[in-house]
């Protein structure tokens, strides 16, 4: 799966989504105010950015030391 989106370039549509939770913040917790929310993604979609983020690392310090 992870070679096919980097040979293709596509992601897998179900990927494109997550789902936002409410996390309490310090205080009353019965102001909305006092929540954040966060962002639920699929795993695979980290691993995926990890190892894009390793790679596109990898090649910014090969191209510096071209230069």
């Amino acid at each position: 799966m992870v070679t096919r989106i980097f040979e293709t370039g596509e992601i897998p549509k179900r990927w494109s989504t997550s789902i936002v939770v409410p996390v309490p913040k310090k205080g009353d917790l019965t102001d909305p105010n006092n929540y954040r929310g966060i962002s639920l993604i699929p795993t695979m979609v980290k691993l995926v950015a990890k190892i894009v983020a390793t790679r596109l690392n990898k090649e910014d310090n090969r191209v510096k030391l071209d230069c």
